[in-house]
């Protein structure tokens, strides 16, 4: 994880189920939210993009089918994302394309607040969000030592959210685990030269 102030790495991570939203297997439903964030991040990001599914019916696409019909059955997620108007219309009209029939709620806001209204929902036993993207140092200090994250290597579904070589430097994780928060984008804030 860099230091650099010039440099802002956004990392993602699953929150815990949220049983009271769901009559639906929650196992499905979190790793499709995952995923799905997941599938829409590397689609957002990828460059060229990524070649399409092989003919052939692999063991993933049956997992993949159960977890869309969950998601579709849930018909919601709900992501916290940094307050940027360009990042929000981009997930939006990339997951509207992907997975038509989910709903997408974006709540975009400071990292400091999402993270706020996450530990203080958790404490009151409320799990409104299903995922968090945002800056690492306050997940790392805030919502880590709270045990409100789930693993996300587990949810990775699709071989080409797994495929190290689609992500840029490979899989890279911000918590010594290497389990809880993992980052998928990054990008310079200022000029360097």
């Amino acid at each position: 994880m860099s230091s650099n102030p010039d440099f802002t790495l956004l990392s993602v991570f699953p929150l815990l189920p949220d049983l009271s939203r769901s009559h639906y297997p929650v196992r499905h439903t979190v790793k499709g939210i995952v995923g799905l964030v997941l599938a829409v991040a590397l689609t957002v990001w990828s460059h060229p993009p990524l070649a399409a599914a092989q003919a052939a019916r692999p063991d993933w696409q049956a997992e993949w089918d159960k977890v869309l019909e969950a998601a579709k059955k849930e018909g919601k997620v709900v992501v916290s994302v940094p307050a940027s108007s360009e990042l929000r219309k981009k997930m939006e009209e990339t997951f509207e394309k992907r997975f038509p029939g989910i709903d997408l709620e974006l709540l975009p806001a400071r990292g400091a607040s999402n993270i706020n209204r996450i530990l203080e929902e958790s404490k009151a036993g409320v799990h409104y969000f299903d995922v968090h993207i945002g800056g690492t140092n306050s997940m790392v200090t805030g919502l880590l030592p709270a045990k409100v994250l789930e693993s996300i290597a587990p949810l990775m579904i699709l071989p080409e959210v797994k495929e190290t070589k689609n992500w840029w430097a490979g899989h890279i994780w911000a918590d010594r685990a290497q389990q809880y928060i993992y980052m998928f984008q990054a990008y310079l804030t200022e000029t360097l030269w």
